[in-house]
């Protein structure tokens, strides 16, 4: 937008794509310099941030903004109380406690919804289960027995005759096989939760 031009270092204005006005040297645009209003580095008021948090049913309780990077102190619309850097809420990370809730109990892909809460507290609690379940992805080089996944912390311990039903084999290693997320999640979808056995996993697997 200006009409004078010096030199590279001389600041000139310039009006970006999206209509925001700013000052900057010629030398930086040719090196690739973006419009600071749309690269998110000219300081926002609170109130301005009140406002997008606003938005999407947050409370912002922090009273002063840094920058980008500082944590900001919000209540969720489930009232959960967090942290979160504005660099991160404009690009779509929200509450960490509604992300885990989300992914827990009935709501996860491995939730058996025939297993009892006595059960289910010893299940996820008792070092002895996770021992079991730990050897028996060492065993099968923690790899899928099913299709051959081996991605870290996408596999699953499997009990072949199911847990629910068997205490006495509960942690018998022979009892176990290792899955990827999406072959038990299939498995279990086909032949249900309890009551489970070998010929169904071996039936299973012979679909592929």
């Amino acid at each position: 937008m200006s009409n004078v031009y010096l030199n590279s270092l001389t600041p000139v204005e310039v009006k970006c794509p999206k209509g925001h006005v700013s000052k900057m040297l010629t030398g930086n645009f040719r090196n690739g310099a973006n419009c600071k209003f749309c690269a998110g580095c000219v300081k926002k008021d609170i109130d301005k941030l009140k406002e997008h948090f606003e938005k999407e049913g947050y409370i912002l309780t922090s009273t002063i903004y840094k920058n980008n990077h500082t944590p900001l102190s919000f209540i969720c619309p489930k009232g959960h109380k967090g942290n979160i850097t504005w660099n991160n809420f404009k690009t779509g990370s929200r509450c960490n406690q509604c992300g885990y809730d989300s992914c827990r109990g009935e709501n996860n892909y491995n939730y058996n919804p025939n297993l009892t809460n006595e059960d289910r507290e010893r299940r996820d609690y008792i070092p002895a289960n996770k021992k079991w379940s730990k050897d028996v992805l060492k065993s099968f080089n923690f790899t899928c027995y099913s299709c051959g996944d081996s991605k870290g912390g996408n596999l699953n311990a499997h009990h072949l005759w199911s847990y629910s039903d068997n205490p006495e084999l509960r942690l018998d290693l022979d009892n176990g096989i290792c899955l990827c997320n999406k072959c038990h999640t299939e498995f279990h979808n086909q032949y249900g939760y309890g009551e489970n056995n070998p010929n169904q996993m071996e039936e299973y697997l012979g679909q592929f």
